[in-house]
């Protein structure tokens, strides 16, 4: 090989060097990304479920205050529903991004 065939060489070789960089960080991300969606279909699930017992718990609480007679009854309805429709939104979205 003469010295200008050596240096065209290594030109191409710098040349095309950031994009085999660039494959090896694109199959990494891509492959986080298929591990990190394994997640949030049981992650939805729980969050379910945390929402279920958020709603049967704030139900009991406001029944109890009802019962009670308390006056702030309407006030205790609101936040655990707030709590309740909260927890659900925020389960819609993590379904979201995954389907």
């Amino acid at each position: 090989m003469t010295n200008k065939q050596i240096r065209l060489f290594k030109v191409i070789a710098i040349a095309l060097s950031p994009y085999g960089v660039i494959a090896q960080a694109t199959a990494g991300i891509q492959k986080a990304t298929t591990e990190i969606r394994a997640f949030f279909q049981p992650l939805t699930l729980l969050m379910y479920a945390i929402a279920a017992v958020i709603g049967v718990y704030g139900a009991i609480r406001v029944f109890n205050k009802w019962q009670a007679g308390d006056q702030d009854t309407q006030k205790a309805l609101v936040q655990w529903l707030g709590a309740f429709i909260f927890v659900m939104v925020a389960a819609s979205v993590i379904q979201s991004f995954v389907g």
